[in-house]
């Protein structure tokens, strides 16, 4: 029982650092001219994401392909923490 365990220990150690650096990022939603309508932690934009497509297939790509003839445009960025300079 305990080799199991420890082959589980590469998995766990790689799934935190997955969802840290998810938890650092964001979605943005933006129109074609640069305007944000939305701004979403990339978790919580995934989990829309996959429970629009799970509940309701089509009007999910119905509303990526609206998205798409508008121009709008999906941006992740990363969040930099900012540490005040040592003086």
């Amino acid at each position: 029982m305990t080799g199991h365990l420890a082959t589980l220990c590469p998995v766990n150690e790689q799934m935190t650092r997955m969802f840290e650096a998810a938890s650092r990022r964001t979605v943005a939603v933006r129109t074609a001219e640069g305007k944000p309508l939305a701004r979403l932690k990339l978790l919580h934009a995934a989990a829309v994401a996959a429970a629009g497509i799970v509940m309701a297939p089509r009007l999910t790509a119905t509303a990526v392909l609206g998205a798409m003839f508008k121009g709008l445009r999906l941006e992740v960025e990363e969040q930099v923490d900012q540490q005040p300079a040592a003086a």
